[in-house]
């Protein structure tokens, strides 16, 4: 159940055909928005706000198919990306008075540019393990950040580098600081 917390940012944690409720959870986060294809994901985030539990259950109950045909399919990387990342400002973000950027690639650069205003304010740094991006520094418009080797970056950050792709490197980084995944990043 832990992950599904910890996940919940990160691609997509629960696809709807996969997960259950009864109708009070269902009235309780006010049912299903009329949105393009992503009304499951601003469910699933509602039902977070309002306090809503998550539980896996061990067995397999269903086999998912996703194909070019599926709703899901035809929503944008960057609608997707928007989705999730208001429910993050709101739960996460919201309470640190600043953090970092874990990937000054185009994943860190698009999360940045989704952010609001104000979060864009508390982003004090990127960092990366590429020399190249740290020379250079990020540059969104009028705002210039520093972009600091990955041993450098202060808790808290947010990850915006895709995990298990690095043959385990990223994780073994970010496990050599000892720090609590869900607190600190």
């Amino acid at each position: 159940g832990r992950q599904l917390y910890l996940q919940q940012y990160r691609e997509i944690t629960m696809i709807q055909p996969t997960w259950f409720f009864h109708r009070s959870v269902f009235q309780r986060a006010g049912g299903y928005p009329e949105l393009k294809g992503l009304n499951d994901l601003e469910f699933f985030h509602r039902h977070l706000d309002a306090g809503g539990d998550l539980v896996k259950d061990p067995e397999i109950l269903l086999m998912y198919r996703y194909s070019s045909t599926s709703l899901s399919w035809k929503s944008s990387r960057r609608e997707l990306l928007l989705a999730r990342v208001r429910p993050f400002q709101r739960r996460v973000i919201s309470r640190w008075e600043r953090f970092s950027i874990w990937g000054a690639g185009r994943d860190g650069h698009n999360f940045f540019k989704a952010l609001s205003e104000s979060e864009k304010d508390k982003v004090e740094a990127f960092c990366d393990v590429d020399s190249k991006k740290i020379k250079r520094g990020f540059i969104s418009g009028t705002r210039k950040l520093p972009v600091v080797h990955w041993s450098k970056v202060r808790p808290p950050f947010v990850v915006c580098v895709a995990k298990g792709r690095t043959g385990g490197q990223l994780e073994a980084n970010i496990a050599s600081f000892g720090l609590v995944e869900g607190k600190d990043y």
